[in-house]
């Protein structure tokens, strides 16, 4: 995403801040463990240093939530800040923003080929198949997600009480199970 962060900068005609917490993103893991439900620390983290921003400067947040997703502006957490919703006002849908996104150049290398909606690519709240695809796709970033998972510990779990390297494990028998098949002439049977 940052590539793509510096190209935005270097189009729109208004100043941009980026914002950064104070402890990274493996000190925190180190001190809280994989996030999950009821316990997201990441999400948390970031919302609180934009909000933090958007107070001392009296600013009013800009929220990306388009025109079919108006369920997620229904929230008692934004009832209390000052937002707004251009997407939504303007009619957009998730759809039209995408496609203007690539009209004006953006292609997120690819990310939307594979996933339907990107976000921190270590999120445990994501489906299943999405760590396939990262697995497959982005095996850089796959080692990065198994070297966090050791840095947890106690580990109790990424996904489903599943650490990442259990995540692994299954997706290399998935693979194994899949070459033995097709190396078989087993498809047929399929």
């Amino acid at each position: 995403m940052y590539p793509h962060l510096d190209k935005l900068v270097n189009k729109v005609d208004f100043p941009m801040v980026r914002l950064t917490p104070k402890r990274s993103f493996a000190e925190e893991l180190n001190l809280n463990r994989w996030p999950s439900f009821g316990r997201e620390w990441c999400r948390r983290r970031k919302i609180n240093a934009v909000d933090k921003y958007a107070r001392k400067h009296n600013a009013v947040q800009l929220i990306g939530f388009a025109a079919d997703e108006t369920k997620r502006t229904k929230s008692k957490e934004l009832s209390k800040k000052a937002v707004a919703f251009p997407l939504i006002k303007w009619g957009v849908t998730e759809k039209d923003a995408l496609a203007h996104c690539y009209k004006q150049g953006f292609d997120w290398s690819g990310l939307y080929n594979h996933f339907d909606r990107v976000s921190c690519f270590c999120c445990p709240f994501k489906k299943i198949g999405d760590y396939r695809k990262i697995r497959k796709h982005y095996p850089v970033l796959w080692q990065r997600m198994l070297k966090m998972d050791k840095m947890v510990n106690p580990n109790r779990g990424f996904y489903g009480y599943k650490t990442v390297h259990d995540l692994d494990h299954r997706f290399f028998m998935e693979d194994r199970q899949l070459s033995l098949i097709f190396s078989t002439g087993a498809k047929d049977a399929l």
